[in-house]
This record gives C-alpha cells, structure tokens and sequence, in this order.
C-alpha cells in the first residue's frame, strides 16, 4: 500500500471547496517533520479524515515520537474538536500514545517538567484548579485500608510497580552515586552499587528541596 499517495490524496481534498458541517485544520507537513502555519502549509478536513492522515503518517514514518504521540492524543476531545471513534480507531490510538510514551516520554525532559510545575502553579494560584481536602472519615478509611498486610507493597511486593527502584518493606537502599534502587537482603547487589542512599533533588510545586 503507497501510504505517501493516500496522504496527498487527503491533503489534496482538503484544499478543495466543500460544504461540511464540521471540520478540522491539519498540517500537510507536521511541525515536527519542520512544518509551518502558513496557509500553503494547512488544509481543512474532516474528522474521519483527520484521523486517516494521521494514522498514515505514522505508518509513513514509523520511528518518529511525535507523529505516533499526535495520533494518539487525537482521542480526547475539547470544546472545538468534538470527536466519536470505533472501539477498533480508539484502540489504535491508544497504542500509539502508549508506544510513544515508552520511547520518549517529554516529562523526563527537565524543561518540559519545570513547564508543566509553572502551569500547574499558576492555575492553582487563578483558582482554575482547587486542591481536593479529605474529610476525616476519608482519611481514616484510607489509613485503614493500607495498615498492615491491607498494603498492597507488603502483601504482593512482587507486583509492586516499584518493585526494582522504590520502598517495599523488608528491602535495602543502595546507589551508584546518582541513582537510588532497593533490594531484598539475599538479592545481588550490582557492580557499582553501594548500601545507602544517594543526595537528590526533588521539585514540588516550583519548589527545590534536596533529600539524602
């Protein structure tokens, strides 16, 4: 199948004049491939169509992040793009944000990180996010829910999602002067690795602490 034809021919239809009820603008060169605005660049389609563009651009370049991340985060919908998808289009695009997540997720970039901490502060300081207080009976049922061997970490540490790299009772931290990782007493220990915990840092709220 000749993806690269299929996508002109998309892109050609939508530089054409219709009538349609919705549409939506795509990039015919994404941003990421050194796409622009610019009118010669953008053309108007609708949603199914929108869809197939961006599902053959991920077949057409199957390595780039960015193009798989853009499939994939056309599932959610907003006030302008009101969007209906099969199980099996929803499904695609779940795998493609999941698969793009896996090979370069953007929050383990610094910047993008700090980014996402200012937003965050700023719309709680605007009041657009209001930050949810437990009621006392909340926070008794929860403390009871994870005493003892109710603790998941304890009761399954096994399937723990932080088996290899965070607290589960009974285990040792070590580092290797930068990352901290912890181990049952009879696990082997990595060349390199030393019993302790390594100095690090921590952002919270736009705030920097040091731990360790």
């Amino acid at each position: 199948m000749n993806y690269n034809n299929i996508y002109k021919l998309i892109c050609q239809r939508g530089k054409e004049p219709r009538e349609l009820n919705y549409v939506e603008n795509h990039h015919i060169i994404p941003k990421c491939l050194g796409g622009n605005n610019e009118y010669d660049n953008m053309c108007i389609l609708t949603a199914k169509e929108h869809y197939l563009a961006h599902y053959i651009l991920t077949k057409i370049y199957p390595k780039n992040t960015k193009l798989m991340y853009a499939f994939g985060m056309m599932k959610n919908s907003n006030k302008y793009q009101i969007r209906m998808f099969s199980a099996k289009q929803y499904e695609n695009m779940k795998k493609s944000y999941s698969n793009a997540m896996k090979l370069d997720n953007p929050m383990y970039d610094e910047q993008t990180k700090l980014k996402a901490i200012e937003t965050r502060t700023k719309r709680y300081e605007s009041g657009e996010l209001v930050i949810r207080k437990l009621s006392d009976k909340e926070r008794k049922d929860n403390s009871e829910r994870w005493k003892g061997d109710n603790n998941p970490t304890r009761k399954n540490p096994e399937n723990h999602n932080f088996k290899n790299n965070s607290y589960v009772e009974g285990k040792l931290c070590f580092n290797d002067g930068i990352k901290n990782k912890y181990f049952y007493p009879d696990e082997i220990i990595p060349t390199g690795y030393v019993k302790g915990m390594a100095p690090y840092k921590r952002i919270t709220k736009g705030q920097q602490s040091h731990h360790g």
